[in-house]
């Protein structure tokens, strides 16, 4: 934009010094018309060259406008993946500030360029009529000085803008990595690769220029990781269901196979559990009293015996 300032100053400066200078050959020259004529030549030459400058600040303003547009627009559809990946009033303000910076950037009015300008048909021998072609030539010159205000303006207006969708978006980023550690944490059974990438990713969401046209990959690229980090854990929590459910399948079998809750050979006793005392090892068994074989059976007669001799 220091070019339109050049450019604005150098337009007063030539508008002053061709009236001067028309003024003066008017009444110094012997040829008016011949110096009159060299005026208007070298004031069309820098009116053309000051109205190309002009022309190509408006070329860069919708350019850089025409950029902004499809960034946004680019942007649309990574953020709205973020959902449940990321602070969700953050992400609610930044899609505000995203839907309010593409509003503004589509509403903004750059001015059209400068009509081409047309060297007119002079009587080189009228002064009069090569008067009327520098007067013609001064009114381009201080219409192009408003249209170069104007033009900056409008980047000016453009550059504010991108500024403030440029805070919306750092001030979003600056919360991921602390929100991916939160996810990170609720899939603890996922592989910790998985779990590094989120936070790869999130670190660089937070330190790229979300304003750069690379910055729409860098939030799918974190999108992506987050969305694999969760599979994985799907994947651990089905592997670590099926495990316990083979197992207790397992001691099912067993009980079933030793019945009634008997633990198989082996297998160690619970020793919470009551057990009946011992009995005897060799119990003596009752003695009939009418068994004949016992020789002390009370219906037996009584044989006396003599008594020994005394000597």
């Amino acid at each position: 934009m220091d070019v339109l300032n050049v450019v604005t100053a150098v337009m007063a400066v030539v508008a002053v010094v061709a009236a001067i200078v028309v003024a003066w050959v008017v009444t110094a020259s012997a040829s008016p018309e011949a110096d009159a004529l060299e005026t208007l030549a070298r004031s069309e030459a820098v009116l053309a060259n000051e109205a190309r400058a002009v022309s190509a600040a408006i070329d860069r303003t919708e350019e850089d406008r025409g950029e902004a547009l499809v960034l946004v627009d680019r942007l649309q559809q990574p953020l709205a993946a973020l959902e449940g990946m990321s602070d969700l009033e953050a992400l609610a303000s930044l899609e505000s500030a995203r839907s309010n910076y593409e509003a503004a950037l589509g509403a903004l009015r750059i001015p059209e360029k400068p009509e081409a300008y047309t060297p007119p048909t002079v009587d080189e021998q009228s002064l009069a009529s090569i008067g009327t072609a520098i007067d013609d030539v001064t009114s381009r010159t201080t219409a192009l000085t408003n249209l170069a205000d104007e033009v900056r303006d409008r980047s000016g207006e453009m550059r504010s803008l991108g500024r403030g969708f440029s805070e919306a978006m750092a001030a979003f980023a600056d919360t991921l990595p602390a929100f991916a550690e939160t996810i990170i944490e609720e899939n603890p059974d996922a592989e910790e690769s998985r779990r590094d990438a989120v936070r790869t990713a999130a670190a660089a969401v937070a330190a790229v220029d979300l304003t750069a046209p690379r910055s729409p990959g860098v939030l799918t690229a974190y999108a992506e990781s987050v969305t694999a980090l969760r599979e994985d854990q799907t994947r651990a929590e089905i592997e670590i269901a099926q495990r316990l459910a083979w197992e207790e399948e397992l001691r099912r079998q067993q009980e079933q196979q030793f019945g009634g809750g008997q633990p198989a050979p082996g297998a160690p006793v619970d020793p919470t559990e009551p057990t009946d005392p011992p009995g005897p090892t060799n119990p003596e068994e009752p003695v009939d009293p009418t068994d004949p074989t016992d020789p002390t059976d009370p219906s037996d007669p009584v044989i006396p015996v003599d008594p020994l001799p005394e000597p």
